[in-house]
């Protein structure tokens, strides 16, 4: 990965949440509404830091037939443009997870394709994975509790279809 400053820094949001992402799609389709940001590409979700602000794009996007979620999102990468923060809520995350998202996020900084949204995603949740578990086994060993209970997150999230 390719080294940054980013994550080395806390963002304290007092136990609040600070970003959302909203995604939409049409009825009975998963074909995801998507966003155009120049330089980045298209996007099947939109962040927003202000949760009145995704709630009022969400309201114009019922009103035109979709359906949409809003979610709180733990991390960000600016793809290495800005120093990204740790956020403080993630802290409440075990140190796999923690782990897992911040080389997820790194792993945007070292490679993102325009208009690619599902690789980069699928790429980054790869090398988050198997960072994590390289991290897990340098710092505890293979036969870790961290490392068995973050093999048993991973079995039951690929099992039940879901992510923390």
């Amino acid at each position: 990965m390719k080294p940054t400053n980013n994550y080395t820094s806390l963002y304290d949001q007092k136990n609040k949440v600070s970003l959302w992402n909203l995604s939409a799609c049409q009825p009975y389709k998963f074909e995801n509404k998507t966003w155009y940001f120049p330089f980045l590409g298209s996007f099947g979700y939109k962040g927003f830091f202000d949760l009145s602000q995704a709630q009022i794009e969400r309201e114009y996007l019922e009103k035109e037939g979709f359906d949409t979620r809003i979610r709180s999102v733990n991390a960000w990468s600016t793809l290495g443009w800005f120093k990204d923060p740790i956020l403080s809520n993630l802290l409440n995350k075990t140190e796999a997870q923690i782990a897992e998202t911040l080389f997820h996020e790194l792993t945007h900084n070292t490679l993102f394709l325009k208009n690619q949204l599902q690789f980069n995603e699928n790429l980054a949740s790869f090398f988050g994975k198997k960072a994590s578990i390289d991290y897990l086994n340098f710092f505890y060993g293979p036969n870790a509790e961290q490392m068995t209970d973050y093999l048993s997150d991973l079995e039951d999230s690929e099992k039940f279809g879901n992510t923390y």
